[in-house]
């Protein structure tokens, strides 16, 4: 019985090294976006407390210079809270893009193992009829 040889196989190599590729890719950036999402977290909690702080130094008999640093304070966190929030929008894109890279390279290396399994097939029924006819 002759060895099976797949006459793509340096493409279905390529096809599976590129699959690989994208799925660390997509990894990576699942990755940050939770990590991103955890900073997004960190900053609202920040600017809720620079409310808090806020609003008790607003109904107080304090000076102006108390108010004046809580409401700076307070914009400086929401600054950092859009900021973070603009931060995991952009990331979200990102880690759609990978994720159809990554689909699509699936698609392409399931396209060429298709082509594969049918030339097998049709390299054992050769096989099976070669035998076939060496018994005959």
């Amino acid at each position: 019985m002759r060895r099976f040889n797949f006459r793509l196989n340096p493409l279905l190599m390529l096809r599976e090294m590129k699959e690989s590729e994208a799925a660390r890719a997509l990894r990576d950036a699942l990755a940050r976006q939770q990590t991103l999402e955890v900073a997004l977290s960190v900053a609202q909690s920040l600017s809720e407390a620079a409310r808090v702080n806020l609003d008790r130094t607003e109904g107080r008999r304090m000076g102006a210079v108390d108010f004046v640093g809580a409401l700076a304070d307070f914009d400086r966190k929401l600054s950092e809270e859009r900021s973070a929030g603009e931060d995991v929008r952009k990331q979200s894109e990102r880690v759609a893009s990978a994720r159809q890279a990554w689909e699509q390279a699936v698609t392409e290396l399931k396209t060429v193992g298709k082509l594969r399994e049918k030339a097998a097939q049709v390299h054992r029924k050769g096989e099976a009829r070669r035998e076939q006819l060496q018994l005959d």
